[in-house]
Formats: C-alpha cells, sequence, structure tokens
C-alpha cells in the first residue's frame, strides 16, 4: 500500500545555515556573550512525529569541539514534525572572546526516538561556517616607529592595523579615536 505510513521508508536530510544573531551576517565578534542562530532546514520528515535536533559548535582549525569554560558549547531543540518540510532554529550563545581569527563551524544531528535519523556535520561547509576576526594595532610615530615622545613636542602619529580571518569580498571599514588631550 503506497499511502501506509507503516510500509514506507523515508529518509530525512538536513542542511544548516549559521548566522550572527545581532546582524545575519557570517561573521562574529570575538567578545564575552556571542549568540549564533543556526536554521536547521530538513526534508522528508514523517507529519506528527516527535524530533531532536541537537548541535555542537566544532573549531574549522583543529576539527574540535568550541569549548567554553570547558563545556562543549551545544544547544537542542524537540520539536513535532507540521510538514515533512521546514526548519528549526537552534541558539548557541557562549564566550567568543578566546576565538579570535577561528571559523566556527556548526554541526547538527537530528534523532527521532533516540535514533539518529539525520545529520550535517561538513567542517568545510561555508553555510555552516561563522567567521570571528582577529584585529590589532600599533601605534608610533609617523615617521620614526618610536613610542617615546617629549611632552610638549607637536607629534604626528601612525596606527597600523593588522586583521585575520575576514570574509573575502565584505567590505569593513576602521575607525580609530583620538583619546585624551
Amino acid at each position: 500500500d503506497i499511502n501506509n505510513i507503516d510500509e514506507t521508508v523515508v529518509i530525512p536530510e538536513i542542511k544548516t545555515t549559521a548566522k550572527d544573531k545581532k546582524d545575519g551576517g557570517k561573521d562574529l565578534l570575538a567578545g564575552e556573550k556571542q549568540t549564533i542562530v543556526d536554521k536547521v532546514s530538513y526534508t522528508n520528515l514523517i507529519i506528527g512525529r516527535k524530533y531532536k535536533v541537537s548541535g555542537k559548535l566544532m573549531n574549522k582549525e583543529t576539527g574540535k569541539p568550541v569549548l567554553d569554560n570547558g563545556k562543549e558549547v551545544t544547544a537542542e531543540k524537540e520539536f513535532t514534525a507540521e510538514t515533512s518540510n521546514g526548519f528549526v532554529n537552534l541558539e548557541f550563545t557562549f564566550n567568543a572572546s578566546a576565538l579570535a581569527g577561528k571559523t566556527v563551524v556548526v554541526f547538527e544531528d537530528v534523532y527521532q526516538d533516540k535514533i539518529k535519523v539525520g545529520t550535517h556535520t561538513e567542517i568545510t561547509d561555508e553555510e555552516q561556517s561563522i567567521y570571528i576576526p582577529k584585529i590589532g594595532t600599533k601605534l608610533t610615530g609617523k615617521e620614526t616607529d618610536e613610542k617615546e615622545f617629549h611632552a610638549f613636542d607637536k607629534i604626528e602619529l601612525k596606527d597600523v592595523m593588522k586583521y585575520e580571518n575576514l570574509i573575502k569580498g565584505k567590505v569593513y571599514y576602521a575607525k580609530g579615536e583620538k583619546i585624551g588631550r
């Protein structure tokens, strides 16, 4: 019977798209409380069945899980499939301060009755990736690269910025600010 669900085998498939919750971009500030939203799109789930989607953040460079205070950064959500094709959003909130210059990749699995029915764990997938830039500057005299000056001299300074892990083709802006007199 082609319409009998008990005689039918379905093979679910999932795809994910990770983005910064603040601006929907593919890059994230290396700050204390950052959130990645991962849209987990699924096909071929059985309508009315309960599922659980679980994910974790991986360090692209090492292939190991991202740790926050010694614990893996994970998220999960249970849902009942209202349609066979749809999506679920997972949010990962974590301290990204130590990840400047790194790329984070979101891995996802879908379970039905504790049985894994779908997975998306491609370390090189751009849609699953979030870039965390690293930026540093070096302030010196404009002509001399010196760091010390006489307090009464008029001086000109230069600030050289180095960066890592920016997204190729994206436009970034650097802004400096004079603090003090």
